[in-house]
């Protein structure tokens, strides 16, 4: 007769190293140094449909790298076939780097989750 758990909050998982996702994701919580329970609660219900909209828990520090390798991962899509621009010594450069962090409110959150969704039915 099963009993049950003795620790209904405690799971192990077992990543399988032959699935791409499962590595993908492994790689991704290992670089985590904390915070790795809230990221899979948060992805499992928002995942499920199940997120609180008004609420998304989301620490975008989680998924900056993340962002990042997504973006730059589009930019070499967009950039492939095209024409290299010559480089003109009297061109101005501009400078697009950014002081401060932007803040970001619960509609910026909530449009991050939306793209995530997007990308994900995608």
């Amino acid at each position: 007769m099963y009993m049950g758990k003795q620790n209904p909050y405690k799971f192990s998982i077992g990543f399988n190293s032959e699935n791409p996702t499962h590595r993908r994701a492994a790689e991704i919580l290992n670089g985590m140094s904390k915070g790795k329970a809230d990221l899979i609660a948060n992805a499992l219900l928002q995942y499920l449909g199940e997120a609180d909209p008004t609420v998304t828990g989301i620490n975008i520090e989680n998924f900056q790298s993340l962002i990042q390798e997504l973006v730059h991962k589009e930019v070499e899509k967009a950039m492939e076939g095209s024409v290299p621009v010559s480089k003109d010594s009297s061109s101005e450069v501009m400078d697009l780097t950014e002081d401060e962090p932007v803040a970001m409110d619960a509609d910026m959150l909530q449009g991050i989750a939306n793209a995530m969704e997007i990308f994900r039915k995608s």
